[in-house]
């Protein structure tokens, strides 16, 4: 990493999320992109043992060690702040831009309510609770864990496109630490 120098853009994380729906993966609460292994499902289901229950558990386990990506919500964010991170990609990894989403929008210098947005792709946005990526175009992209469609994946969620009004937002933010000025 020293010699390297990744900078984390708005139009990058535009480029990034996008990427990421075409890639095997599925939501899985506090994962930040890593591959779905047996030792991550179990890991994370010791430490937020509220949400896997064994249902959710079971599932995931299921699909676990097959090349499919993990994210959260806030999860598919912090994984391109940290340059793509996962179980081999870790040293990109900053403490000072590792919040869930309640801690996201009190640390955000620069926010407003969803009725103030410009119309500036890369601009996340956030209800309590949840958040997405504004791609532009009236657009969002979101890793929920509760997918609109009637397949598989309303059982293990994944990420989505679709417009703005899609969703009740409340707020937009520049996420801290991805650099907005382009």
């Amino acid at each position: 990493m020293e010699n390297n120098v990744f900078h984390p853009t708005a139009q990058g994380l535009v480029e990034f999320v996008k990427a990421c729906k075409k890639v095997p993966h599925i939501y899985v609460w506090d994962a930040n992109g890593q591959y779905v292994t047996t030792e991550l499902i179990n890991q994370l289901a010791e430490k937020e043992a509220d949400w896997y229950t064994p249902e959710r558990k079971a599932v995931r386990l299921a699909l676990a060690d097959k090349g499919i990506r993990g994210w959260d919500c806030i999860g598919i964010i912090k994984g391109y702040a940290w340059n793509d991170y996962h179980q081999d990609n870790t040293a990109w990894y900053r403490e000072d831009n590792d919040f869930n989403t309640r801690e996201l929008i009190k640390a955000a210098k620069v926010q407003g309510t969803l009725d103030t947005m410009p119309d500036k792709p890369g601009l996340v946005v956030w209800k309590p609770g949840h958040v997405g990526v504004y791609i532009g175009d009236g657009q969002v992209i979101e890793v929920t864990c509760i997918s609109h469609k009637i397949d598989i994946t309303h059982l293990v969620g994944g990420i989505e496109q679709h417009p703005i009004e899609a969703v009740a937002w409340t707020h937009w933010l520049e996420y801290p630490g991805i650099d907005y000025s382009e």
